[in-house]
């Protein structure tokens, strides 16, 4: 039933089927699946699918098994050189405009580090203190950090 959702076009189950693929749970593991779901559910709008293919556009989810000898896999099984970290900053874009948290937090990282978008310590905060508002424990360390050190914002020690 899951699949055939998927296939009509249900961006939950696409993204539900994704998952399944990628952690091998019921399916054999098969990583191109997962990531076709992932690309289907994410181009339907799926905040959770958008956030996954960013991941997979940093490389953020390291798979080096089945590669060729000496190369470096990442993300889904892709080539390190295939890292496209601009695309990853769309997905993101396209996720924190629907409010995921996850979103808003790893856009404050690529902000702070200058990866895939110019580098910006204010636009950090600015996603941060959105990720943190909503619950993100992380992005709440993060600004606290921030507050703490001063950067970009008013030091305090509250």
């Amino acid at each position: 039933w899951l699949a055939r959702a998927a296939k009509g076009g249900d961006a939950e189950a696409q993204h539900t089927l994704g998952l399944l693929w990628q952690d091998g749970r019921g399916v054999a593991m098969n990583r191109s699946k997962a990531e076709r779901c992932f690309r289907m559910a994410a181009n339907a709008g799926h905040p959770d699918a958008q956030v996954v293919m960013a991941q997979v556009q940093l490389g953020l989810d390291a798979e080096t098994e089945g590669g060729e000898p000496g190369e470096e896999y990442v993300g889904l099984g892709r080539k390190a050189s295939e890292a496209d970290p601009e695309a990853a900053a769309q997905w993101l874009e396209q996720a924190a405009a629907q409010g995921s948290i996850d979103a808003w937090h790893n856009l404050g990282v690529m902000y702070a580090a200058g990866v895939g978008l110019e580098a910006s310590q204010g636009m950090a905060v600015r996603c941060w203190r959105e990720a943190a508002s909503l619950g993100h424990p992380y992005a709440q360390f993060c600004l606290g950090m921030r507050y703490l050190e001063g950067h970009k914002v008013v030091q305090s020690d509250r």
